[in-house]
């Protein structure tokens, strides 16, 4: 609470002539003392007279304006008799200029004061509306201002939208959190702030925040938005409206529900904090139901509308559509702390169709967020510049709840394709047509259930809006996820998607082979897939088979050596191994070491029809396309051999063996040249194989 101190009062109008000011202690003994040798039974402020001894006429102003109560006290009511509006405020006469009290209240309008009730039943709107009138009034004349909601609880219907004007701040903030406005209207925006450009405003950006201010919606209809910034579009003069907002909530009761809790719309260096918005329905792709955030833009062909520059940290979507939607050119915008749980999707941000190509979101990043949803944790479109990384993305659906789409359900486009004869698809990361992307340091959990079709990260290509399907998009990285339980694979990803990177990834009880739905020019390292056998890889891929170890069975290419390591793992000795077809020459290792290679002493490597001993030498024997290496020791080495032959030199030294015979190396055949003699080359050291 604070004490406000007038040190002068200008009564206006007075009784007879020009304008007096009296000092209010003054007044207040002068009546103070009518009243004590009268008594107060028999005041009659409208008459000017106390137990019928008539009041001076400075005495009955001073009555009649400080509108004493029984007992003698400020009554707080209205004043009757007269209007004070032009009182004069000056809370230190010797320091400050003296201001009327119109002026001084004006600042900040309180609802109250056009008395809104607040208590859940009477209908406030006429007296809000009249506050927002007072608000407009002082905007129309360029001056900040403040729209305030005292502790309680206003049922409005249709409010009249906030205009403000370029370079003029303006607030609406609620009693720390007490203060909620209840629509009873559907189809209209709760509280709108739009920007406006009328002549002779400072310019510049329009300035609005909306803080600790809630919103329930009671209609069967449905609603619009609960708080909504509209700034005017780049190409109708628009300087790039400025919203903030901070501590806002918003419930959807009954059959209907809010599209929007907040919106933003044609907007710049938009921030907010904290903001949590409940809707009804299950996640079932309805636009409409239910977004904690919509940030977009009016679209024109030549994209230079946008809302750009954005950042946004706090926000939970209980049920509905998704946490953050972006409609039309969104540039740099940063997520983080972002919580969607029940709803179709955590982020979700189409194209739409510009000049010379449809023009998704870019710049943006999203981070250390969680989303459970049922369509997918977040589907962009055209997008580039993208970081998503540091979150936690589940499948909502598990077991047999399989959700009843709505009939105007925003799916991806290649949403039949992932289906694929199943009942239900999911993808954590779902993006049509990325322009470079960085998807990492992510848990993303999906299912494996019969009908289910689930992928952790989805890179695909389709012609939007009319125009070509891509054949080439720019390199991306997908690195360091715990990618688990996915019905169809940990990845896939289209062919257009040149020069991606996919190192550090580890894949649990995923069905599908970590290669299988991947483009020719993917370069994998270091991923860890535990439940199926890789289908492409590089260098130090490993796929992990849980001991205790009888067999191991490869069925699918490997194109680089080192593919089929088992880490620290000795175990092969007598055991088989089974190769299908297509292995590359140089996939299995044979060294005894237990460093990461393959044990196969005294083992059988069975490929198709022939079965090659381990500890035999069978040299150029092939089946299946499988070359099985020859093992002699060095002296036994040919000199007669062929560019890139191979063998396995069972007494060759490995580097860090100094003398004598090794313990076994792999060697290569280096033909001489210009009548130089045949050398076998250790594939370890480089070296000149030599006893």
């Amino acid at each position: 609470m604070r004490t406000i101190l007038l040190a002068t009062v200008a009564l206006w109008p007075m009784a007879a002539a020009a304008q007096q000011s009296i000092p209010v202690q003054q007044l207040a003994t002068s009546v103070a003392a009518k009243i004590q040798a009268t008594g107060f039974a028999g005041i009659n402020l409208g008459q000017g007279t106390a137990n019928g001894v008539a009041l001076s006429a400075v005495q009955s102003q001073a009555a009649s304006a400080l509108h004493l109560d029984a007992n003698g006290k400020l009554s707080g009511k209205t004043i009757s008799g007269g209007d004070v509006s032009a009182a004069l405020y000056n809370l230190n006469a010797a320091t400050a200029t003296s201001r009327s009290l119109r002026d001084k209240f004006s600042e900040i309008v309180d609802v109250k004061d056009s008395r809104a009730v607040g208590d859940g039943l009477a209908n406030d709107t006429a007296a809000i509306n009249a506050a927002i009138a007072t608000a407009n009034a002082n905007l129309a004349r360029f001056r900040a201002t403040a729209l305030y909601l005292p502790p309680g609880s206003y049922r409005v219907g249709t409010l009249n939208p906030i205009l403000d004007p370029q370079g003029v701040p303006f607030a609406v903030y609620g009693a720390s959190g007490a203060a909620r406005l209840i629509e009873t209207q559907a189809g209209v925006d709760t509280l709108s702030i739009q920007e406006t450009k009328p002549t002779g405003a400072p310019g510049g950006f329009a300035t609005a925040a909306a803080v600790d201010i809630s919103v329930s919606y009671q209609n069967a209809g449905q609603g619009r938005s609960g708080i909504s910034f509209v700034g005017m579009p780049i190409t109708s003069g628009g300087g790039g409206m400025r919203p903030y907002f901070s501590n806002v909530n918003c419930l959807s009761l009954g059959s209907g529900v809010l599209t929007n809790c907040v919106r933003m719309w044609d907007v710049s260096n938009a921030s907010g904090f904290n903001l949590r918005n409940a809707s009804i329905g299950n996640g079932n792709g309805d636009p409409n139901g239910g977004t904690a955030l919509a940030i977009g833009a009016t679209a024109d062909q030549e994209t230079r509308n946008y809302s750009n520059d954005g950042a946004f940290f706090g926000i939970v979507q209980g049920g509905g559509f998704a946490a953050v939607r972006m409609t039309n050119h969104i540039e740099g915008l940063h997520l983080e702390d972002v919580t969607a749980v029940g709803s179709s999707y955590l982020l979700y941000g189409p194209a739409w169709n510009g000049t010379t190509h449809p023009y998704g979101p870019s710049w943006l990043t999203l981070a250390h967020s969680h989303g459970n949803n049922t369509v997918a944790g977040v589907y962009l479109e055209d997008a580039g510049s993208i970081h998503l990384h540091d979150n936690l993305i589940f499948s909502t659906n598990q077991g047999s709840n399989f959700p009843t789409y709505a009939p105007n359900a925003l799916l991806p486009l290649n949403w039949s394709a992932l289906l694929s004869g199943h009942q239900w698809g999911w993808a954590a990361v779902w993006c049509t047509n990325c322009r470079g992307y960085e998807v990492s340091h992510n848990e993303l959990y999906g299912n494996t259930n019969p009908g289910q079709s689930a992928t952790g990260v989805l890179l695909d290509m389709a012609a939007i809006n009319g125009n070509a399907t891509p054949t080439d998009l720019h390199p991306g990285v997908v690195s360091d996820n715990m990618i688990q339980a996915m019905s169809s694979g940990p990845m896939q990803i289209g062919s257009a998607y040149n020069n991606v990177a996919i190192t550090g990834n580890i894949e649990i009880n995923t069905a599908v082979p970590l290669g299988q739905f991947l483009p020719s020019g993917a370069v994998l390292a270091g991923n860890v897939q535990d439940g199926a056998p890789f289908d492409i890889g590089v260098m130090g891929n490993v796929a992990y088979i849980k001991p205790p170890l009888d067999s191991l069975t490869i069925n699918h290419e490997l194109t680089v050596n080192g593919n089929a390591t088992l880490q620290n793992t000795n175990v092969l000795a007598g055991k088989s191994i089974a190769l299908g077809t297509g292995v590359g020459k140089t996939s299995v290792g044979v060294s005894g070491d237990g460093a990461g290679n393959l044990n196969i002493t005294g083992s059988t490597i069975t490929t198709g029809a022939s079965t090659v001993d381990g500890t035999a030498t069978q040299r150029n024997s092939t089946t299946n396309g499988l070359q099985a290496i020859p093992i002699m020791s060095t002296a036994a080495l040919p000199s007669g051999c062929t560019a890139r032959q191979i063998a396995y030199a069972s007494d060759g030294r490995k580097p860090n063996e100094a003398s004598g015979a090794g313990s076994g190396v792999l060697v290569f055949c280096s033909p001489g040249t210009k009548g130089g003699a045949t050398t076998w080359i250790s594939v370890l050291s480089g070296a000149t194989v030599t006893n």
